[in-house]
């Protein structure tokens, strides 16, 4: 079930875990088959949010950077404003 939490399809996780895909769809009747594709998915967003929690310093940093360059073309920050307009 954590392949399905990181969004594999069914077909996909039926050959991980060596069953057919009528199997994997039966046991997703099972009262305990929800609460544990809710904790893999959990798991995986935590994951994902300690990457981007680690990664968010150096990306601030070269960002500023990129932003105060005197090499960044002046027209660039027009150009990004109309993108979000």
């Amino acid at each position: 079930m954590v392949s399905k939490g990181k969004g594999a399809t069914c077909e996909e996780c039926a050959e991980i875990a060596k069953v057919s895909r009528y199997e994997l769809q039966q046991w997703r009747t099972n009262p305990d088959a929800d609460n544990l594709i809710s904790n893999a998915i959990n798991y995986n967003l935590e994951e994902a949010l300690g990457t981007i929690a680690a990664a968010a310093p150096t990306l601030s940093k070269r960002l500023v950077d990129i932003g105060l360059s005197s090499s960044t073309r002046p027209y660039t920050p027009q150009l990004m404003k109309l993108k979000h307009h």
